[in-house]
């Protein structure tokens, strides 16, 4: 998967970079250094990420995201960041745009299917805000798309949350309001 990323990464540069440069080989060396920086962000905001360092981590995303505005992996890891710092609606929003730029890369491409983790993690910020209803929309639609993936544990993984979520609807349900 990485390896793809970073291949898109370094096909939509070159795409940008050839009317401005006409040395080819300048072109893709400037491609390739791109990429490599993105990567590097990515790695390194993946690191902040893992030791709980949200802050730092959104930091490298959006350094990656200013150098490859286009570059879906990014929207998906700052949302997840931000998710861990409780920035829900900010997160909803990296997910939409990541969803977004991953559809539009697939209708050029065709490579690379639906992610359904970027699904479920939106899933889980919308539950977070109380809406409840698109949550689950979006969690079943993870579900789906793990489930044709043949990807078990993931499958597992998200039928969890749609328990823990459908749990959490009824109990709302059938909370008395206050007089």
């Amino acid at each position: 998967m990485k390896k793809r990323a970073c291949v898109a990464v370094l096909a939509l540069f070159m795409t940008a970079c050839l009317p401005f440069v006409s040395d080819s080989a300048t072109c893709e060396q400037a491609a390739q250094r791109q990429a490599e920086d993105v990567e590097t962000h990515i790695e390194r905001g993946d690191v902040k990420y893992d030791l709980g360092n949200y802050r730092d981590a959104i930091a490298e995303y959006d350094r990656a995201v200013r150098i490859q505005p286009g570059f879906a992996p990014a929207y998906h890891k700052r949302g997840l960041a931000r998710l861990g710092l409780g920035r829900y609606q900010n997160a909803i929003d990296d997910f939409d745009e990541a969803l977004r730029l991953q559809s539009d890369y697939d209708e050029a491409v065709r490579l690379l299917p639906d992610d359904p983790d970027i699904y479920l993690s939106r899933g889980i910020a919308k539950a977070m805000l109380g809406r409840s209803q698109e949550a689950l929309a979006d969690m079943e639609h993870a579900l789906a798309l793990a489930q044709a993936a043949g990807n078990a544990d993931l499958v597992t993984h998200i039928e969890r949350e749609i328990r823990k979520l459908e749990g959490r609807i009824e109990s709302q349900a059938f909370r008395v309001p206050p007089s």
